[in-house]
């Protein structure tokens, strides 16, 4: 099946849009479960949402340093072939309107990107939350590729910025502040302030911690990091 995929996806990039990607989402439907233990999610990273392409570069690049091991996943709600400007083959494309899914993830380590920041993709972050919580996994590690991910602000969640302007632009203070407010403010979701709540939480930028908060007072408490990393530090890492 993954086979068919490249293929398909092969056709769309390089001879244009004759294949719909109606056809494919007809032909890939939801895998159950997905073993691996790290994992590529791709959010909406697409023209109908990402307008100006502002998640392409980052994506493609943190994509072409990606392990064999690791598995891609693009979740998408539009099928129209002229919408999709990656250049990448991912082993699951799966329909999803407002970034969630269904299938279950056994990753320990998920490499996230597209958007909104605050609408859709953390949408599918609290996806991961919900299945991380009914787990035995100790530690869930989220690396948001900033390079890689659009639509990072709270007052206008549908700004079309990259997440890596707001980082390049404000104080490891402000930036603390933004994550601070986006972790206890979720528009999309009040349950995942509840789960972050049950959390040990460590905030970490370009893989250096930056804070931590939590119930760390607990010793059976879960731990998430939330790593905000761009695509050219995950390159220089997954290259040692």
């Amino acid at each position: 099946m993954k086979a068919l995929l490249f293929v398909v996806f092969a056709t769309i990039n390089f001879l244009g849009p004759n294949l719909s990607y109606a056809q494919i989402l007809k032909e890939f439907d939801d895998p159950a479960v997905i073993k691996a233990k790290t994992l590529f999610l791709i959010t909406h990273a697409d023209k109908k949402w990402d307008i100006f392409g502002a998640s392409k570069r980052g994506i493609e690049k943190a994509h072409s340093c990606m392990k064999s091991s690791t598995p891609t996943v693009l979740l998408t709600d539009t099928n129209k072939s002229e919408d999709h400007f990656l250049r990448i083959k991912p082993d699951y494309l799966i329909t999803s309107y407002a970034g969630e899914f269904h299938f279950k993830s056994m990753a320990e380590e998920v490499y996230m990107s597209g958007g909104f920041l605050e609408l859709c993709l953390s949408f599918s972050k609290l996806h991961l939350l919900r299945q991380y919580m009914e787990s035995s996994k100790k530690v869930l590690q989220l690396n948001f590729i900033t390079d890689g991910i659009y639509g990072a602000d709270l007052v206008m969640p549908t700004n079309h910025a990259p997440l890596n302007d707001l980082v390049m632009s404000t104080s490891k203070t402000q930036f603390i502040q933004y994550v601070t407010n986006w972790l206890e403010y979720q528009i999309v979701e009040s349950e995942s302030v509840a789960i972050h709540q049950k959390l040990k939480i460590e905030v970490r930028l370009e893989n250096k911690i930056l804070f931590q908060f939590g119930a760390s007072r607990l010793e059976h408490s879960k731990k998430l990091i939330m790593n905000f990393i761009s695509s050219k530090t995950i390159c220089e890492t997954n290259a040692l």
